[in-house]
Formats: structure tokens, C-alpha cells, sequence
């Protein structure tokens, strides 16, 4: 992966509609080389698949990152299925030494608290820390009935044509580009992909880190991850009460981990970095996604596919 890639998969993770001409020019390279860049990252698995859910704003929910410690004695990819089951639970991976992470969505304090009870019930299960998330909730929106038609169509394949929506909700095309343009533009509605970087010949990994919240700026902690680990580094968990983050990374082998590793700790603002290594992660529904969904069965229209 070189950095064309790194920048296709951010860019389509913001948008997963962004066109295929629209990144040729961004990268100045064929619409054709960015074609089978694509391919070649769904070929892969590193694109496992493409969503739309709705904004946080939408729902009123608030994001969570859970660290789970366990005894280790579960079966990775049976424990991961099981923390997908709690309704609240959007993505969920195993990690080394009997740790699993996972990211879940709230929308009342309630759901709070039985999120946390779910999880410590868990066989297994010897600690659980929730840390609730500083996001951008974007925006709410009045989906319309034709907004709704077309997202019929996008739940089943975010990326579909103007062209055949238009032809399965019956609407012109000039129709259905402005609706589409309209959900793109709202940040109410999210079209993104399902990124799976152990799917790759890469090994994800995560750095919890304690930073020192007087001598820098969460703002500057992100732009610092960002320029120095430009191929490594990919997503950033802030905690909102209390100086910790999460930082997702990926790396070719357990010596490039283990020398980022030391890069981040020669850093004098992380005050501690404890570094898990993934090998198996997995995406769920969640809130968003269902309440999206309920929607359009609410308007009449077909249900689409998980």
C-alpha cells in the first residue's frame, strides 16, 4: 500500500460515493489506475464491504470505545460474534493476550449502563473499561419519502448508480442525482466503507496512550499522528473524560510494531503507551444503521439486507 491507496481509502471512508474521476483528479492518475486500485483493496478484503448509516445527531447517540480483558480462554472469532449481539455494538475485534476492543453507540444513559452490565456478564470477562468518545455528531435532516426510496436502494449497495435508482424508485435521474447530492451534502446521513486492515498483509494494531492534556491539544495529537505516521497510522479514539486515546494502526511485521511502539513512547506528551496487536474484527448493525433501516420499512418500502 503507498500512499495513493492510503489516501483512496480515507477518501472513500468520508464518502464511499466519491467517483472514480473525482480521485483521478486528486491524485493525478487515471480514472482507470483508480479503478483497479479499488479492485485490487476489495480483492483484498482491506475494503470489506460499503454502508450508509445515519449521523449520531440523527439518533441523538453518543459513541463509545470498549477495551475488554479476559481470562483467554474464548474462542476469538465466537467471543467478537457474542459482543455483536448487544443491540448497541457497531464493531467489535480480538487482540492479543486475551483483549477484545470494540466501538458501541448510545442513545440514552440507560443503554449506557446495560452495555457495561452486558459485557461484564460475558464468560470470560474480568474487566471492561468504556471510555464515551469525542465525535462529530453531524446534523439532523427531514428525510423526505423520495430521500427514503433512494436510501431503499443505497442500504442495499451504497455505491449504486444515479441511473439504476433512478430505474427501481421510478424517478428521473436529474431527480435522483439532486436527492443523493442532498444526502451527501446534509451530515445527516453517512456513506462510508467497512475497513478490515488485517485483511491485508498488514497487522493492525492498537495504542492506548495516557497524554499530557496540559502541554498539547488533542487537535495537535492527531496532526502529529498523522504527519509522522502517514502509512501507519489510521483512526483515532478520543476519550472525552479523560486525557486517553486509542490510535489504530497497522504495520507489515511485529518489528515494525515494535519500533512504532518506541517512536510513540519517545514522544515526552504520551506519558504511557500499551500496544495490543488484532487478528480478527468484525462489523454490526448498531443503533444507526437499524434505525435507518426501520425508516424505510416505516415508509413502505423494502427492507434491505444487513
Amino acid at each position: 500500500m503507498d500512499l495513493i491507496d492510503r489516501g483512496i481509502l480515507d477518501d472513500l471512508t468520508s464518502n464511499c460515493r466519491t467517483t472514480y474521476q473525482e480521485l483521478s483528479e486528486k491524485y493525478g492518475v487515471s480514472s482507470n489506475a483508480i479503478r483497479n486500485r479499488v479492485l485490487k483493496l476489495e480483492e483484498s478484503r482491506v475494503i470489506d464491504g460499503y454502508r450508509v448509516i445515519l449521523s449520531p445527531a440523527m439518533i441523538g447517540s453518543s459513541m463509545l470505545f470498549g477495551v475488554l480483558r479476559t481470562d483467554g480462554s474464548q474462542n476469538e472469532h465466537d467471543f467478537v460474534s457474542r459482543i455483536g449481539e448487544w443491540r448497541n455494538i457497531v464493531a467489535a475485534a480480538a487482540y492479543t493476550d486475551g483483549n477484545y476492543t470494540l466501538v458501541a453507540e448510545t442513545s440514552a444513559p440507560m443503554e449506557l449502563l446495560e452495555t457495561g452490565s452486558f459485557l461484564r456478564g460475558l464468560k470470560g470477562v474480568q474487566s471492561v473499561e468504556l471510555y464515551p468518545l469525542v465525535t462529530d455528531v453531524g446534523k439532523k435532516m427531514d428525510l423526505s419519502s423520495a430521500h427514503l426510496r433512494v436510501l431503499s436502494c443505497l442500504l442495499e449497495d451504497p455505491r449504486m448508480s444515479v441511473v439504476d435508482i433512478a430505474d427501481r424508485v421510478r424517478m428521473t435521474s436529474r431527480r435522483v442525482r439532486r436527492l443523493v447530492k442532498e444526502l451527501e451534502d446534509s451530515q445527516a446521513v453517512r456513506f462510508t466503507i467497512k475497513l478490515e486492515l488485517g485483511a491485508g498483509s498488514s497487522i493492525p494494531f492498537i495504542a492506548q496512550v495516557i497524554w499530557d492534556e496540559r502541554g498539547t491539544s488533542a487537535g495537535d495529537i492527531h496532526a502529529w499522528l498523522r504527519k509522522t505516521y502517514p502509512l501507519n497510522f489510521w483512526q483515532l479514539f478520543l476519550a472525552a473524560s479523560e486525557p486517553v486515546f486509542f490510535a489504530l494502526f497497522a504495520a507489515d511485521n511485529m518489528t515494525e510494531i515494535e519500533n512504532l511502539a518506541l517512536s510513540l513512547r519517545q514522544n515526552p506528551l504520551l506519558r504511557t503507551v500499551k500496544v495490543i496487536t488484532g487478528f480478527h474484527h468484525r462489523y454490526f448493525p448498531g443503533l444507526r444503521r437499524r434505525r435507518l433501516e426501520e425508516m424505510v420499512r416505516d415508509a413502505g418500502l423494502k427492507r434491505a439486507p444487513v
